[in-house]
């Protein structure tokens, strides 16, 4: 079996998680990880450890909005 099936065959179909194939952990870690990563979970646990309220999270988008927009100027 070649690298690239034994990938293939470690990915669950329609979920998180991985097959362990022929006793290769590391493969399946690695997909694993590979996965949670892709689908966006670590992030939004990272930002609901801490509250941020409505007002912040507006003033932020500003912010990051502005900056853009210099750039966007000088590059003209």
């Amino acid at each position: 079996m070649t690298k690239q099936e034994k990938k293939q065959r470690a990915q669950l179909a329609g979920g998180i998680g991985a097959n362990v194939i022929d006793g290769d952990l590391g493969l399946a870690i690695r997909t694993w990880k590979q996965d949670l990563k892709n689908s966006g979970i670590l992030k939004e646990v990272y930002k609901k450890q801490e509250f941020v309220s409505k007002s912040q999270k507006r003033k932020e988008i500003v912010d990051k909005a502005k900056y853009r927009q210099q750039f966007e100027h000088t590059a003209k």
